[in-house]
């Protein structure tokens, strides 16, 4: 049976010597049997999935719990595949305390109240947040007197590229149980060839504090054209040093102004998928291939594929409120703002944003990857087919066989 033919039924088949597999794309279950009429028994749920998916889509309502504050966009380095360094007319401001103090009490006064989440998120994002480190600092204190009084769960990240941490920070930081995660991307002839002016030692001796003196650290690490070719080597070299609590391990994204080759990407992502299994081994994870884990061995039915398309706002140093973070400095994905347009039930963009899942994506009606993938990310999408309501190529190539690994890799498993 072709492909095609294939896709046309919830249940994916394979078979490996005597065995058969199935895996229904829409309840994420798996059957195994050497009768192929077995499986069919079993995974088959008599049930229109793409309409009944498509409904539920359009009666989600936009309620975030996680919130990505932008302090600046400014930033100490020039790194190449930097999706902010290449947009135009970017702002210049750094955040004021009192758009950082507005924001925040927007956030977890007007739109928490909403949510059911027991937990909510605050991520310092940029540009280098730590440019605009006494607006940070005080937004944390802000955001800890807040979270007590609303009963709720809190979790706090600063992302940066660690060229600006010192003792007073790290002090802060382990005091208040905020995590930082730096960026690095393997040895140091690797970070210095696409993350111009980068002082290499002087990252890792930063880290090496935060370390020292108890901070929750972590290591954001992107794939690219130098360093996926010895991947497993330079990921091994940054555990070893550093001795992460995690490491997470960014797939490429396209950028405006640099031309999207998708079999540069492809052979960048296939060399971290054929290295799965050892990343799992030593804990490490990624935005694509994990979540997929996840969602296969979890059985998590779900719309979106990340929680910028109806749980996360992003606000800009000017106030400005947008879904995802990828987007930051193009203003037509920034139509709110903190002062006038917060209601984001009357904004386009977000009703279109969570109306957008797999269910109402054309190309992803009869894809094996329906249920996983979600119609991927948003910001792909946009970027390498011009509209948010497109696909993620980056996994569209892959998920065949992604699928048919987590098929067989629990096969493998089973007692």
């Amino acid at each position: 049976m072709n492909l095609k033919n294939r896709l046309n039924n919830q249940i994916i088949y394979f078979k490996k010597n005597s065995v058969w597999a199935g895996f229904n794309r829409f309840t994420l279950k798996t059957a195994y049997s050497k009768n192929k009429s077995d499986i069919y028994k079993v995974l088959f749920v008599n049930k229109d999935f793409i309409t009944e998916g498509i409904k539920k889509v359009n009666n989600f309502d936009f309620v975030p719990h996680i919130f990505f504050l932008i302090p600046t966009l400014k930033c100490d380095l020039n790194c190449d595949y930097c999706f902010v360094r290449n947009k135009q007319n970017i702002s210049n401001n750094n955040m004021s305390l009192s758009i950082a103090e507005r924001s925040i009490k927007l956030f977890l006064n007007y739109y928490a109240k909403q949510s059911i989440s027991k937990g909510f998120v605050l991520n310092f994002y940029g540009g280098e947040p730590l440019i605009n480190w006494d607006v940070v600092k005080k937004s944390v204190l802000i955001w800890i007197k807040l979270i007590k009084k609303i009963n709720k769960g809190s979790t706090i990240n600063i992302i940066t590229n660690g060229m600006l941490l010192n003792k007073e920070i790290a002090l802060f930081c382990k005091k208040y149980n905020v995590s930082v995660s730096v960026s690095l991307d393997g040895r140091k002839e690797v970070n210095e060839y696409y993350r111009k002016n980068i002082n290499f030692d002087k990252v890792i001796a930063n880290f090496k504090l935060l370390k020292k003196i108890g901070v929750n650290t972590n290591i954001s690490f992107t794939l690219n054209d130098k360093n996926y070719m010895n991947l497993k080597s330079e990921i091994i070299y940054i555990d070893e040093l550093l001795k992460p609590n995690r490491i997470l391990v960014n797939l490429p994204l396209p950028v405006e102004n640099i031309k999207f080759n998708i079999e540069i990407q492809n052979k960048i992502i296939n060399s971290y998928f054929e290295l799965f299994d050892f990343m799992k081994s030593k804990g490490i994870s990624d935005n694509i291939f994990s979540t997929l884990l996840y969602r296969f061995v979890e059985k998590k039915i779900g719309y979106h594929h990340c929680p910028c398309s109806k749980s996360q706002i992003v606000v800009d140093p000017d106030g400005n409120i947008g879904p995802c973070h990828s987007f930051i400095g193009n203003i037509n994905f920034f139509p709110g703002n903190i002062y006038d347009n917060y209601d984001l039930s009357k904004i386009s963009l977000f009703n279109d944003w969570i109306k957008t899942s797999s269910y109402s994506i054309k190309q992803c009606k009869n894809c094996i990857g329906i249920g996983l993938c979600r119609g991927g990310c948003r910001y792909v999408a946009k970027l390498t087919k011009g509209n948010i309501r497109n696909v993620d190529e980056r996994i569209c190539l892959n998920i065949d066989k992604i699928v048919e690994y987590l098929v067989w890799s629990t096969y493998k498993n089973l007692d």
